[in-house]
Order: C-alpha cells, then structure tokens, then sequence
C-alpha cells in the first residue's frame, strides 16, 4: 500500500517496495509499527509479534491507503 500512496502522490511508480516502505514509516507515523512490520515480513525476518500485528491491522491500513488514492481516479 505504501507503493501505491507513493506511486500515486508522487507521480513516480518506478519506486521500490523497500524504498516505498520507508516512506510511508516516516510519513505516517502513526502506523509505522505496522509498516515495519510489513518491511520486516517483505525481507524474511518477522517476528511473530510482527506477523500478529499484520493480521491484525493490515485491513485497516489497505483502507486508510484505499480513502488515500480514490481522489486520484485509482479504484
């Protein structure tokens, strides 16, 4: 989700997931466990408190990003 914030508020897809993921850690603070987590699963080496965060809240986040990208014309 972070790639396509990024992606869709910069104007740029040629973006990496890591890259996109340190993104979004320092621009929404509020969810940056959540996106360590998911950069910690993506390189193979998640906790399982990390893999219970993801279960727990990745829906919440993929619709805060949906609520993000739906004013570009990304449906």
């Amino acid at each position: 989700m972070c790639r396509i914030m990024y992606t869709v508020e910069k104007r740029n897809a040629a973006v990496s997931k890591s890259f996109s993921g340190e993104w979004g850690r320092d621009r929404f603070p509020e969810w940056r466990a959540l996106i360590e987590a998911a950069l910690a699963s993506y390189q193979g080496r998640e906790t399982q408190e990390e893999a219970d965060l993801l279960k727990g809240e990745v829906e919440s986040f993929l619709e805060v990003g949906t609520t993000r990208v739906r004013p570009h014309g990304c449906d």
